[in-house]
């Protein structure tokens, strides 16, 4: 700063002028010395300091340590620390935001600074809950009467309840006979990095023979969703409706709920017999025949029965999964008899098998008549009185 002192002036004078901020700095001076130029008679004046009154409250700075937190049970220290010691016991107000709550998510004790000192501390604590809701954010400010707030303090809190999974199926019920369900694995949040994610599967219907789906299905990086299809297996043997149980799971993931898809089977089980009425003659035979109508899970044995001892039939018969459809012959014989009527027979027949679908299953009847072709009664016929005379004969009709 130049002042000039011109000829026949004693004194001069200039402005100082402060400039305002906006960041505290405290209490500052500065100190002034005049010094006259050489040559010009003037020696070096007594220094004079000006005071300058900062008037920007003073900052209040907030740290934790550690600063990180996780559940179940994470606690940190909150530390306080003022540029310049309050007079009076002063109450540190803490204004709380970000995705926590207060309470539910955790808590923090009281913050008092005593007269002549800088720092208070308080314990933060986390509070553990049975529900997930994913990486939170504890954000605090500072404050306390007469300073400024502190710069908002940002502390990470790491939830410990595995990522819920969502596991849905479209449609729920399909037909054996070419049917597909999609399978759609959903996660809360997205990732950075792919996920897959195991299905695993149980149900009466077995993977391979009875339907096809993937092992595993992979959520994309940054996606929400994927799907995997179930495709039904179309085959000859008859099992009822049947179903697949699956869930879907991966590391940091609840399992998901059950997503069951009913498959509907195409064929029936069911025992056809044809011709279901025989005609013989006595001591003759006749046969029908026998067979499954969809494969057996186990050998089928069926067993003929006869109400009538004369008539009898080959027996039994057996199905395999190999030759379900490959009908069997029955032999039936009429035998003879010493009595000159017709007679008839049903023929009855009792399926046994390790396969509950065709174990005890109804089979129809076959209805036998047979017909006396032999040793029929004489016939007396009654005619009027003849005489005859000896040595002659005559036909009597």
């Amino acid at each position: 700063m130049t002042l000039v002192l011109r000829a026949g002036q004693r004194s001069v004078t200039g402005t100082l002028r402060v400039i305002n901020d906006g960041e505290y700095e405290g209490a500052e001076t500065i100190t002034l010395t005049g010094r006259g130029r050489t040559g010009t008679g003037l020696g070096v004046s007594a220094p004079v300091t000006i005071e300058i009154a900062d008037d920007d409250p003073p900052p209040l700075t907030l740290a934790v340590s550690p600063a990180e937190l996780s559940e179940p049970d994470g606690t940190a220290t909150l530390t306080v620390t003022a540029a310049v010691a309050p007079e009076t016991t002063s109450t540190v107000t803490l204004l709380k935001s970000g995705s926590a709550f207060v309470g539910s998510d955790y808590t923090v004790g009281p913050l008092t600074m005593e007269p002549g000192e800088r720092t208070a501390t308080a314990r933060l604590e986390v509070t553990d809950d049975a529900q997930y809701e994913g990486p939170e954010t504890i954000e605090l400010r500072a404050h306390m009467e007469g300073y400024a707030y502190s710069f908002p303090l940002r502390i990470p809190l790491a939830d410990d309840e595995p990522a819920p999974l969502t596991l849905t199926v479209d449609p729920r019920s399909i037909s054996e006979a070419g049917g597909t369900a999609i399978l759609t694995v959903s996660i809360p949040r997205s990732r950075r990095e792919p996920v897959e994610f195991t299905l695993s599967r149980s149900g009466s219907a077995t993977g391979g023979s009875d339907y096809t789906l993937a092992e595993t299905v992979t959520i994309p990086r940054n996606g929400l969703s994927a799907t995997a299809t179930l495709q039904a297996i179309d085959d000859e043997t008859y099992e009822g409706r049947e179903t697949v149980e699956i869930q879907a799971g991966a590391d940091g993931y609840a399992t998901s709920p059950v997503a069951t898809v009913a498959i509907h089977d195409d064929d029936s089980s069911g025992v056809t017999v044809a011709p279901n009425h025989l005609n013989l003659a006595e001591g003759g035979s006749g046969r029908y025949v026998v067979r499954l109508d969809s494969q057996p899970l186990h050998p089928v044995t069926i067993a003929v029965a006869s109400d009538n001892p004369d008539v009898g039939a080959s027996s039994p018969l057996t199905f395999s999964a190999a030759d379900w459809d490959r009908a069997q012959a029955v032999t039936v014989t009429a035998a003879h008899d010493d009595d000159f009527a017709d007679e008839s027979a049903i023929l009855t027949h009792a399926a046994e098998s390790a396969d509950l679908n065709y174990h005890g299953i109804a089979v129809p009847a076959v209805a036998v008549d047979v017909t006396d072709e032999g040793n029929h009664p004489p016939v007396c016929q009654s005619v009027p009185a003849r005489s005859l005379e000896v040595g002659r004969s005559e036909t009597v009709d």
